[in-house]
């Protein structure tokens, strides 16, 4: 039954008042005028082979501005994603200074030993203490060397 409606509409004309000679927007006046109910319905629509051409060449088109947008996105997100990391770390570091009171920071020392006090200092490149503790026993002298005056310390050469 249905086969029959869809071949009994291929039947019937393209357009109605196709011979009237009226202008296009006259016959939408007069078909809003004169019909009975207005609604909205999905209508099948046949396209030509060159429709659908144009169709697939528009989706390739649409592809490859997608694939481009998400590219974008992606390297957009992990640009924020990797500022965002940077800065939780930092802020991580400094609620722990606060914490703290203190925090660390990689700096090359320089080790020098005290023997008289038996103390090992490591110091930074401006001579500032920055860590000590007691001399191990294999640190110790078994022999005499030349002292070097450090400020106000004397401390053997190694």
């Amino acid at each position: 039954m249905e086969k029959e409606k869809e071949v009994k509409m291929k039947q019937m004309p393209s357009k109605i008042f196709s011979n009237s000679g009226m202008a296009p927007e006259d016959v939408a006046k007069v078909i809003m005028k004169n019909s009975l109910e207005t609604y909205e319905s999905e209508v099948r629509i046949q396209h030509t082979e060159e429709e659908i051409q144009d169709m697939k060449d528009k989706q390739v088109v649409m592809a490859t501005e997608i694939q481009s947008l998400e590219d974008e996105k992606a390297a957009t997100t992990k640009m924020y994603g990797d500022q965002i990391k940077k800065q939780k770390e930092e802020q991580k570091k400094l609620l722990t200074s606060i914490r703290e009171g203190h925090s660390y920071q990689r700096m090359a020392l320089y080790k020098l030993a005290k023997e008289a006090d038996g103390i090992v200092g490591y110091y930074d490149i401006e001579g500032n203490l920055r860590q000590q503790r007691p001399m191990e026993k294999v640190e110790r002298q078994s022999r005499i060397d030349s002292d070097i005056v450090f400020g106000d310390m004397t401390m053997h050469e190694k």
